[in-house]
């Protein structure tokens, strides 16, 4: 420090003698240069000189009427701020005059200097500190952090450095909430602010005799005009909790600047993107076509910003060839499906060949994830807390406890609901590998984050295992090994050694896995055996030379073949029939007159194939599944690079690389692009890899040269 004293400005009314000499005799005899502010009284400014103060926003934000002690206390704090910057010190302190010093009190303070010299302001007092989050401690053993859950109350004593005291001058001039909650509001006003878990100072009994009302409830408005209050604080609780998780720097786990500056600084904007994404992702917890509204208006509310501000301002985003990709592919499905009508008007309702043209919305939906989504891991924890809470009131614990065919209310069927609960399991275990990796996270928040982890995805292995999925069986014993593999890949390519989390999450899984089987392994191998033993049949056949629509053909006829299976390679052996009359671009709508022809020789009255790769042959042929093939390996492209770069977190990219490759498995035996649970995820996956290709392009690492 600039001096070898600590400024302490005290905030103090002329007419309040009594207090500022209290002070004096509480400040200690070195470390300590008193400087008095005159305050502002408030109750003898008449309302209509008031200066800087947003009187119907205050109104709107606390349901009550402004009081004048308040405006006296706001201005107050204001000048105070001013009257350090006045004095080019480094740091100061700032109190009202019902607070008392002690001799500890200096050391205290430059030791929270010490221990986090990078500070804006640390609250020395407040009334509560529930949810506290360790941060730091200092040498005097004070702790610093932030709390889960406020406001804490009180702005009666406060550290601040220069530079912070020069942005709050300018970032709370207007006044719209009372001082110790707009100080709080470090999310909104960019101000790197923590606290003392325990004061360090002492009120003194001038404390009791305060010099603004405290009389609120004769100044509330009625209830139905503080529906807009409610819905502020919502914000604002959400907004703390969320911060208070992402560390001392007041950055989320993913960094998110666009070039243009955040839209909307309120938490408002971001409660809404937030509770979009989670609307978005919501087929996995109850099955629906929700999701495709909430996605569209995304879009539309993103292009709209992005041609209002982004383009207008210069500040252009640039999609690339995989942008130009998705867009190309697009409209070469409508202009197919265009075709095909004229040809085929009969075959148009019901063919849902819509899906096929979302490609559409890929990029500008990564771009809304760019421009909206502030806090990812809030999104994250409400991802795994909402499956925890579907997964409890969805569970079938009667048919788990006899050992049945567990049944579902949540999605159309078991197959689904196995489906949606494969993806619940990836989440919890790569939520859990990343909570590991998140020293910040102090206090109790980990633990119980790490429980909430653990309890989702227990329940959702054992609904997986209930709902007796053959297919989501398969999908993850490929991709677990994947999420195993990922995990220790990333930990030798970083330290050369398997990290301990590692190393306990594998054993909890290998446990968990393994106790799974044991007490449902009679029902896997009933279900499972005779389908595994046909795959293996079929597999040996064509290795010894048999064409795979042959042995299809022929093993879809035996006797010793499964009803399930059987009906699946009915299926595959006819709609493969189909495409391979056009193999290149199949069969266009047109599939469902030939479909409907074919349909009385099998005997089935399915329109889905049970396979998500023959839904796309049949339709577009080897150039559709190349298409796709390109838009996803462009996505896992950009998250790669984004989490190599640690623009996003090594475990994001290890959740993204086995959900898509449980997605793929599973495709073999559901049509899952068809379904609403996979429609989603891959707009989703495409959508977070134009995300990541954005953070690249934020980050001056890639520059493509095509525009949004």
């Amino acid at each position: 420090m600039q001096s070898q004293t600590l400024p302490v400005f005290v905030i103090n009314l002329a007419r309040s003698a009594d207090r500022m000499a209290e002070v004096r005799a509480s400040a200690p005899d070195a470390g300590v240069t008193l400087i008095r502010v005159d305050a502002v009284d408030g109750r003898t400014v008449p309302a209509g000189d008031w200066v800087d103060v947003d009187v119907p926003e205050f109104h709107r934000q606390n349901g009550r009427k402004l009081l004048p002690g308040e405006y006296g206390c706001y201005r107050s704090h204001i000048l105070a701020l001013e009257t350090f910057c006045e004095t080019g010190e480094p740091y100061g302190v700032i109190i009202e005059d019902d607070v008392l010093l002690d001799a500890r009190f200096p050391g205290r303070v430059r030791s929270i200097i010490e221990a986090y010299p990078e500070l804006d302001v640390v609250k020395l007092v407040n009334h509560r500190a529930v949810g506290f989050i360790h941060h730091v401690s200092t040498a005097e053993g004070d702790d610093l952090g932030r709390t889960a859950f406020g406001p804490q109350g009180s702005a009666a004593a406060y550290l601040v450095s220069r530079d912070a005291a020069q942005r709050l001058v300018v970032a709370l001039r207007t006044m719209q909430l009372p001082r110790d909650v707009a100080l709080e509001r470090y999310w909104s006003s960019g101000i790197n602010l923590l606290t003392v878990q325990s004061n360090v100072l002492e009120f003194s009994s001038f404390r009791s005799q305060t010099n603004i009302s405290v009389d609120h409830e004769n100044t509330k408005f009625p209830k139905w005009r503080r529906l807009p209050t409610a819905y502020a604080r919502t914000c604002d609780h959400i907004g703390r909790f969320f911060h208070a998780l992402t560390g001392p720097e007041g950055r989320p786990v993913t960094p998110f600047q666009p070039a243009g500056g955040h839209y909307g600084r309120h938490s408002a904007a971001a409660l809404i993107a937030g509770i979009a994404i989670l609307l978005f992702i919501s087929p996995i917890w109850w099955e629906s076509d929700l999701y495709r509204f909430v996605g569209l208006a995304l879009v539309s509310w993103a292009l709209v910003i992005y041609y209002a501000k982004d383009a207008a301002s210069g500040n252009r985003i640039l999609i690339g060839y995989g942008g130009l990709l998705c867009l190309a592919w697009a409209l070469y499905a409508a202009a197919r499906f265009g075709l095909d009508l004229m040809l085929h008007p009969e075959n148009g309702a019901g063919s849902a060949e819509g899906i096929f043209m979302l490609s559409i919305a890929y990029p500008t939906f990564g771009y809304a994830l760019w421009r909206f989504c502030r806090y990812p891991f809030a999104v994250v924890v409400a991802v795994v807390v909402i499956s925890l809470g579907a997964l409890i009131a969805s569970t079938d614990y009667a048919a788990l406890s006899e050992g049945v065919l567990a049944t579902t209310f949540a999605h159309n069927n078991t197959i689904h609901a196995a489906n949606a609960s494969g993806f619940m399991l990836i989440f919890a275990v790569c939520f859990a590998d990343h909570l590991f990796a998140r020293p910040d996270l102090g206090g109790k928040i980990r633990p119980v984050l790490l429980v909430v982890a653990a309890a989702t995805g227990a329940l959702a292995f054992i609904n997986i295992l209930g709902l007796e999925s053959k297919g989501v069986w398969l999908a993850l014993a490929v991709a677990l090994p994947v999420l195993i593999l990922g995990m220790v890949f990333r930990d030798w390519r970083q330290a050369s050694k398997i990290s301990g989390r590692t190393i306990f999450l594998v054993l909890v899984l290998v446990l968990g896995v393994g106790i799974g089987i044991s007490q449902f392994g009679h029902a896997l191998l009933n279900k499972a055996g005779g389908t595994t033993l046909v795959a293996l049949t079929m597999l040996d056949k064509v290795l010894h030379g048999q064409g795979l629509l042959a042995v299809m053909n022929e093993m879809s006829s035996s006797p010793d073949v499964p009803g399930s299976a059987q009906q699946r390679l009915i299926l595959w052996t006819n709609a493969a029939s189909i495409w391979l009359e056009s193999p290149w671009f199949g069969a266009g709508i047109g599939w469902r007159s030939i479909w409907q022809e074919r349909q009385a020789s099998f005997g089935l009255g399915y329109d889905i194939f049970h396979n998500g790769y023959i839904e796309i042959l049949v339709r577009y042929g080897l150039f559709g599944l190349a298409a796709y093939a390109a838009m996803l390996g462009f996505a896992v492209r950009k998250v790669y690079l984004a989490a190599r770069l640690k623009l996003v977190g090594a475990s994001a990219f290890n959740c993204y690389l086995t959900a898509l490759v449980y997605f793929l498995v599973s495709n073999l035996s559901n049509s899952n692009i068809r379904l609403a649970i996979g429609e989603s995820y891959l707009w989703f996956a495409v959508g977070f890899g134009f995300y990541c290709a954005y953070l690249l392009q934020e980050n001056g690492i890639e520059r493509p040269k095509t525009l949004i």
